[in-house]
């Protein structure tokens, strides 16, 4: 390994591990104070600024291709990665470029260290998005919003073409409250005065984003409910993608070329993990219909997933393997899974933040105590849940009547797809991702 992989591996593993038991920011001066020191690269750019409780990496993804595929150098910021940290910063589908990673990372740590300001992993990552972008001159940058909304480092742009806020549920309750209508609240953060807000149609209450328009003299726009959506959470991500699409082109008249049969085209792509297949010449050597990989982990994801598989495939029994973090309420997500499908296998991930497997098998066994006809459908732990083990498990007692789905958290869908082979892009040791 050269000296400069090395670098960039140390400074990756140094991002990894800052601050990660700090406790909930309170106000944005942290980055706002850094983002100053390095000349304040947000002010340069022109963002679409996306946040919500599911859907929001989706809608980034579909968004920032239709840009790319009318010609607009296209920044995309989503957040976590699931093999590779420069998933996180891409620019026209082009992963971010180690050596500028280096220099500038080292900066950043460096202006932090010696003007004593504490920033966040979230925080460093976003100004080093900042800079790359800047410094590389995109058209339009598209950020996806880490946590919430008001207090996401993201949250210092001033001027977005667009908020957008795909959907509002019960998830990261313990930092945005614990109703819709605080969490809304958090996530209607991201509107700014004059600046078009763009609402899916699960984003409820609908008076709080209402309310928010008004007070920031914002045009406000909301995505009607399909029955289309309701069986297939793509297509709402993929609605709620093209109204942003429409408005940013009628809003700017620098956008108003925008071709729509390219932005039809743009607004298809869907992300890995998303409801995706095993691909045939890896699948046909095991015994299911159909291997799934989603990273649908909270109750309203799970069930929209499970309501696609009913949709593409009403003749099949559902196989679960699931895991997730441990700020996950895995009771709802567990009652979920157990009323529509028909075989469970809880499994705990490597990660640090992973759920650990006897807490998850305790969950099941009060749902086996409390309700009816649960007693069958978990299966037996395969070696504390390892995942290997319990794949192994799944696979040997499945047949061509069953998909199976592997679902839950991010930090599964790594160890999982390697599993089967897939060859991915991956970090070129170890990291844990966040």
């Amino acid at each position: 390994m050269s000296s400069s992989s090395t670098k960039y591996i140390e400074l990756l593993k140094q991002l990894n591990y800052t601050n990660k038991f700090k406790q909930n920011k309170q106000n944005l001066d942290s980055m706002l104070h850094i983002l100053k020191l390095v000349g304040n690269p947000q002010d340069s750019l022109k963002c679409v600024h996306i946040a919500g409780t599911n859907g929001k990496g989706s809608v980034s993804l579909k968004i920032s291709k239709a840009l790319q595929l009318n010609g607009l150098k296209t920044g995309l910021f989503t957040s976590p990665h699931l093999f590779y940290y420069g998933e996180r910063i891409q620019i026209n589908g082009q992963y971010w470029e180690e050596d500028f990673v280096t220099e500038n990372l080292s900066t950043l740590f460096s202006i932090a260290n010696k003007n004593n300001i504490q920033l966040t992993f979230f925080d460093y990552l976003t100004g080093l998005m900042m800079i790359y972008f800047k410094e590389k001159k995109v058209d339009v940058a598209v950020l996806e919003c880490g946590l919430g909304g008001k207090l996401d480092s993201t949250n210092v742009i001033q001027n977005p073409l667009a908020s957008v806020i795909t959907s509002i549920g019960l998830d990261h309750t313990e930092v945005l409250g614990n109703t819709y209508s605080e969490i809304a609240l958090q996530k209607s953060g991201i509107i700014k005065p004059k600046c078009p807000v763009i609402i899916g149609p699960n984003a409820i209450p609908y008076s709080v984003f209402q309310e928010q328009a008004a007070i920031n003299q914002a045009s406000l726009y909301k995505v009607k409910q399909t029955t289309f959506q309701l069986h297939d959470y793509n297509i709402e991500n993929t609605d709620i993608a093209r109204e942003t699409m429409k408005v940013i082109k009628m809003t700017y008249p620098d956008f108003n070329s925008l071709d729509d049969n390219l932005i039809e085209e743009g607004i298809k792509a869907e992300q890995i993990c998303r409801m995706e297949s095993l691909e045939a010449s890896l699948a046909k050597k095991y015994s299911p219909y159909k291997i799934i990989f989603d990273v649908g982990h909270n109750p309203p994801a799970l069930e929209k997933v499970l309501l696609r598989i009913k949709k593409f495939y009403p003749h099949k029994k559902v196989r679960i393997v699931y895991g997730t973090s441990s700020q996950k309420d895995a009771i709802d997500s567990l009652m979920v899974l157990a009323k529509q499908c028909d075989y469970i296998h809880l499994i705990q991930a490597t990660h640090f933040r992973a759920m650990k497997i006897n807490y998850l098998h305790n969950c099941s066994l009060q749902l086996k105590n409390n309700m009816q006809n649960y007693e069958d459908i978990f299966m037996p732990l395969s070696k504390e849940g390892e995942i290997k083990a319990t794949l192994d498990y799944a696979l040997k007692n499945s047949d061509k009547s069953e998909i199976l789905l592997i679902c839950g958290s991010f930090f599964i869908q790594k160890e999982a797809r390697e599993y089967f082979g897939i060859q991915d892009k991956k970090d070129p040791i170890q990291l844990s991702s966040r």
